[in-house]
């Protein structure tokens, strides 16, 4: 069982995003090794390789989040926003590496596009930096490897996708998990 699952966090207002999403990730990752799901109210997206989570009513962006993530079983997602498309070929192994350093160094977040940038280098760990505590959007929407229970706690019942990455950036300076980054 792979360690981690890809989670297309959206809405059925978006889906007119869903084909050029899913076309772009099916070419530009082919051998994607990640069960991908997506997340939605009551729309399915009809293929093979995507699994429907459709919770309902759209509440807020928070709390489908959470309603999305009771239906996912793993630890770790790899949160995409719908409208976050490839539009280059994704280095499966590289994903897959990065995939095992935040399991193996039970991170919290580790971003995978960087805007912004990780703030201090890691030595031990080339291309990866620390998104450290009071850093700018420490904590974002931009895709990357979440701990599914620090997404939860971040994620608060009401919270717009906004609200997750200016308050969850100051709430997660008071937790204990560690934030990293890639510099490309």
């Amino acid at each position: 069982m792979p360690e981690a699952a890809i989670l297309v966090a959206s809405c059925d207002k978006y889906s007119d995003l869903w084909t050029p999403f899913f076309r772009l990730l099916h070419r530009n990752w082919p051998d994607c090794p990640f069960p991908i799901f997506l997340g939605s109210n009551s729309i399915g997206y009809p293929d093979e390789r995507v699994t429907s989570v459709c919770i309902g009513e759209d509440v807020s962006w928070a709390e489908n989040l959470h309603r999305m993530l009771d239906r996912v079983p793993f630890r770790r997602v790899i949160l995409f926003l719908e409208d976050f498309l490839l539009v280059s070929k994704v280095d499966t192994e590289r994903i897959r590496d990065l995939v095992a350093v935040a399991s193996g160094e039970e991170l919290a977040c580790l971003r995978l596009f960087p805007h912004p940038p990780p703030t201090r280098k890691i030595r031990r760990r080339a291309g990866l930096g620390e998104l450290r505590r009071w850093d700018d959007y420490r904590v974002s929407t931009q895709t990357a490897i979440w701990d599914t229970a620090t997404l939860r706690a971040l994620a608060w019942p009401g919270f717009s996708a906004w609200d997750f990455e200016i308050i969850g950036s100051l709430a997660s300076n008071e937790m204990a998990g560690r934030f990293w980054g890639v510099y490309e």
